[in-house]
């Protein structure tokens, strides 16, 4: 395993664990009502902050294998996710309208990007049935998370920072 190897996996890892962290130390956060940008503002949020930003790293590193072995076209779509990712991480939700945009563009950029990259890899990279199937139902899983909380634009919605949390990088 190369050290690029390495390191990828090790910052998967890493963001894998600040998940499971940040769910731990912020019980006011529902991993099944609450996006992982949640777990991202107050106390701890630099925690998933710094997780997003080292998923990012590796899917940079993952792309670059992918450019390398001449695979162009999921190396750019890994690479354009990994811009989402670090928007992401870079543009915490706010109530202030402009970064929610930022923050949520980013989000849809990571979401659309990603799930392309499987399935462009499930398509015409694997050559067996199982990982196409896999890729199809991947991209429709990662595509329907994105689109399915409820109400995230609304004024009064648990998505949008409430005022009493001016803070948010703390």
């Amino acid at each position: 395993m190369s050290i690029l190897n390495l390191a990828a996996t090790i910052f998967s890892i890493y963001f894998f664990l600040t998940v499971i962290m940040a769910h731990l130390l912020k019980r006011e956060c529902i991993l099944k009502r609450d996006s992982l940008s949640r777990y991202a503002i107050g106390k701890w949020g630099f925690m998933v902050t710094s997780g997003f930003i080292f998923i990012g790293l590796s899917q940079v590193i993952i792309s670059w294998g992918f450019f390398n072995m001449g695979n162009i076209i999921p190396a750019i779509l890994i690479f354009i996710s990994a811009i989402g990712v670090w928007i992401v991480g870079l543009f915490r939700i706010s109530e202030k309208r402009c970064l929610l945009l930022i923050h949520e563009t980013g989000a849809t950029i990571y979401f659309l990007f990603f799930s392309l990259a499987l399935l462009y890899f499930s398509l015409f990279l694997s050559k067996n049935i199982f990982t196409l199937v896999i890729g199809g139902l991947t991209l429709i899983l990662l595509l329907g998370m994105k689109w399915s909380y409820p109400d995230r634009y609304k004024k009064n919605s648990k998505f949008i920072v409430p005022k009493n949390q001016n803070n948010i990088y703390n």
